[in-house]
């Protein structure tokens, strides 16, 4: 949406093409959280830019290479995001797994004991969310801490690590996940192995690019954003997009 706001102000017609049925792809599932009014404003205020500078948006539709060659554009910019890290263990595909960003669209609302497995800020937002709405939570990290990634700030990783102390939220770092079972999942920690209960599981592993075929079409300019170059922070996919779309 950054892309084609600043594009139609330099004078481009623009489209956009959604796969979903709603606008504002990850961060949707970022901003879920009760507790992230001002984000959710951001996404109000990026779909009443695409009404205010009259910009089209096709929703509910896959690109392919038909559909590319129907609309035939001059330029192209993927901004397809990224698609959850597999975890190859056993018991991954059962029905208590749920993916973090499918949990924080549903509301973080979970019955009995959840495990997060992931320590970054999706899984440890999603935990916290889950501690407000009632929830017994631990988080589990492969890491020796929690919260490293680098676009987040000191401010906001120790006023969540102190919101999750307050709301008795365990972490356990340095520690694997190796099964996940009915009820219960099986985790490595200082070479011991053991095992803790779990009516359900939270995936929060991160994100890798999705691979498209955009860069192979016969679009002249083709450009790609956010998080399917690389995941990272909101601010670094606008600033990214911001600096394409004045390329063109």
């Amino acid at each position: 949406m950054e892309a084609a706001r600043v594009a139609k102000k330099r004078g481009h017609e623009v489209v956009i093409y959604e796969k979903s049925g709603r606008l504002g792809g990850a961060f949707t599932a970022a901003a879920a959280p009760a507790f992230k009014e001002a984000d959710k404003k951001l996404i109000d205020w990026y779909k009443h830019q695409m009404e205010e500078n009259q910009i089209p948006v096709v929703i509910n539709t896959c690109v392919n290479e038909a559909l590319i060659r129907e609309v035939n554009p001059d330029v192209l910019i993927n901004a397809c995001g990224a698609f959850p890290r597999q975890v190859p263990i056993q018991g991954a595909d059962s029905s208590h797994v749920i993916e973090v960003k499918e949990l924080l669209l549903k509301g973080c609302c979970l019955d009995g004991k959840t495990v997060v497995v992931g320590g970054g800020l999706s899984g440890c937002e999603a935990a916290y969310q889950l501690a407000l709405n009632g929830g017994c939570v631990r988080i589990i990290e492969m890491a020796e801490d929690i919260l490293q990634g680098k676009f987040l700030s000191m401010a906001n990783s120790s006023m969540l690590r102190d919101l999750m102390k307050r709301h008795d939220i365990e972490v356990l770092t340095s520690t694997r996940l190796r099964r996940i079972l009915n009820g219960e999942i099986e985790i490595e920690q200082e070479h011991k192995i053991m095992k803790i209960p779990a009516d359900h599981v939270v995936m929060a592993t991160g994100y890798l690019p999705k691979e498209t075929f955009f860069d192979r079409s016969e679009v002249k300019e083709v450009y790609t954003v956010g998080d399917a170059v690389k995941a990272g922070s909101l601010m670094d996919a606008i600033k990214d997009a911001y600096q394409i779309a004045l390329k063109i």
